[in-house]
């Protein structure tokens, strides 16, 4: 017979927000990396550490501009009138640019911190 996990999380404590408030909340909870608000809540009253996503806004663009490149490389390979040293010439070096935008990705992948609750 397979038992049920026993929720013993109680008491349970109701807070109300106003709709700005409850907005703040959402959007400081959107940068966990918690997948409940209710945890992020727990968290934050009990003064517990957080894990914190931070978002590289430039990496975000420099993937961006990434995918455009691959795609006109792409398009750039498929061409005729290229003579073959010539695509080969292009594969290969559209495979060491691959190769670098994946090393320069690895490098500024974001990471998580931990940081205490104020």
């Amino acid at each position: 017979m397979i038992q049920k996990p026993v929720n013993n999380q109680r008491p349970e404590l109701r807070v109300r927000y106003t709709a700005e408030e409850f907005a703040r909340l959402k959007q400081a909870f959107a940068r966990t990396a918690y997948n409940q608000i209710g945890t992020y809540a727990r968290k934050m009253t009990l003064g517990e550490p957080i894990t914190i996503l931070y978002r590289n806004e430039s990496f975000d663009v420099f993937v961006e501009v990434v995918g455009r490149l691959r795609t006109e490389l792409a398009a750039v390979r498929t061409k005729d009138g290229l003579s073959p040293e010539d695509r080969q010439l292009l594969i290969g070096t559209h495979q060491k640019i691959q190769e670098a935008i994946e090393n320069i990705v690895n490098l500024c992948m974001p990471t998580q911190n931990s940081t205490p609750a104020r």
